[in-house]
């Protein structure tokens, strides 16, 4: 196992929020609010830049 630190994980992925699943979530339902609200603004999700 790297011993890591948040510092280490955000330089190296450019991950700076993580987070933990409930035992019975996916990653498919993770996505389902951000989803949601972007249907909501009707807004392409092409069309937002990072």
């Amino acid at each position: 196992m790297v011993d890591t630190s948040d510092e280490w994980i955000v330089a190296r992925t450019g991950i700076k929020e993580r987070r933990i699943s409930a035992p019975d979530e996916t990653v498919a339902d993770m996505a389902l609010l951000p989803l949601r609200t972007q249907s909501k603004w009707r807004v392409s999700i092409n069309t937002i830049s990072t």
